[in-house]
């Protein structure tokens, strides 16, 4: 109810502030009332990034994908500004505390985290929309506990002796939230009908539907970073990290470690070495799609980082779709 009552307000204060506008307009010249519309446009899309950015779930996912498609939301001019405030959204989180965390992680495995990891540390290394993950490190006679051959980006024993793995965990209660996300959807997507009349409403509503209830699956997620690790298994450029196929289960994702160098560093490289990247990133993401029909559709900045040795590594596969070769050899032949 209260997340409901979030988005009720929101969408209802907009649209009386949009009709104030309009009514404002008659008495305006045309350059004026153009600039007071894309300014109320911009506040309103500033107010959604808000609305988004309390929710953990599907409203905040559904601002990350925002961050990072041009879909028009606000005017050329004050585009710029508004990617700043979806950008807010790439990292921002939820904080829950390690001892509900733990509560998953012991639940989901039916073993006590010492039982499992030589080392865990409780500090998250990344948060997102659903979930956090943490570094930790399996013990030797754990499952998964001895690497399983060159994934392409697997992280070798050291100190503690076993595997250094990524440990994805979702949120306590997530679930739930995302179901209470798509109930307002509808109210979202109405909001932005009215800033982007081209939207197809109906269309990316199934689609956010589909795609992230199916994100609320980390055993799903497993399934398709272990087919990607298999594709790209010993390539030049392109990194997928191997999944612990036996610690993952529908609310913990364990896979290898990997540390590498981040978008906001990675700006700041020559052009050369930029050119290079932007390149890797591309063919991953439209290599995927084009030759292997199956799409990573979370392709953000927080997803991917520059290895040591020069390749990419790509990371979170839970927001995913396979496709069927019609409709892509209809868009390659186009």
């Amino acid at each position: 109810m209260r997340r409901t009552a979030t988005v009720g307000r929101l969408a209802a204060s907009e649209a009386v502030k949009q009709f104030g506008t309009k009514a404002a307009n008659v008495a305006r010249g045309e350059d004026a009332a153009r600039e007071a519309s894309a300014r109320r446009q911009l506040e309103t899309a500033k107010q959604i990034v808000a609305a988004l950015g309390t929710m953990k779930g599907a409203a905040m996912k559904l601002g990350q994908v925002m961050s990072f498609l041009d879909v028009g939301l606000v005017p050329e001019e004050h585009r710029e500004e508004f990617q700043r405030e979806l950008a807010k959204l790439r990292d921002a989180a939820p904080t829950v505390s390690f001892k509900q965390m733990k509560r998953v992680i012991e639940d989901d495995l039916e073993a006590k985290i010492s039982d499992v990891f030589s080392e865990f540390d409780e500090q998250p290394i990344a948060a997102a929309s659903i979930g956090q993950v943490y570094r930790a490190r399996l013990r030797e006679d754990a499952a998964g506990g001895a690497p399983e051959g060159d994934g392409g980006a697997t992280a070798r024993a050291g100190r503690g002796g076993g595997r250094e793995v990524a440990v994805k965990v979702q949120y306590p209660g997530v679930a739930s939230a995302v179901r209470a996300d798509m109930q307002n959807l509808d109210m979202i997507m109405r909001l932005l009908k009215r800033m982007t009349p081209s939207l197809d409403v109906k269309g990316v509503t199934t689609e956010i539907r589909e795609r992230i209830v199916e994100e609320l699956d980390y055993e799903l997620e497993a399934q398709n970073q272990r087919s990607l690790a298999r594709i790209f298994k010993g390539h030049p450029f392109i990194a997928v990290p191997e999944v612990v196929s036996e610690l993952s289960r529908e609310r913990v994702l364990v896979s290898d470690f990997v540390r590498g160098v981040g978008f906001e560093r990675l700006k700041d490289y020559p052009q050369a070495q930029r050119d290079r990247i932007g390149e890797i990133v591309f063919r991953f993401f439209l290599g995927c799609l084009y030759r292997h029909r199956q799409f990573s559709g979370d392709p953000h900045p927080g997803n991917f980082m520059l290895l040591d040795d020069g390749r990419v590594a790509f990371l979170d596969f839970g927001l995913f779709k396979r496709l069927d070769r019609e409709p892509v050899e209809l868009e390659l032949a186009c």
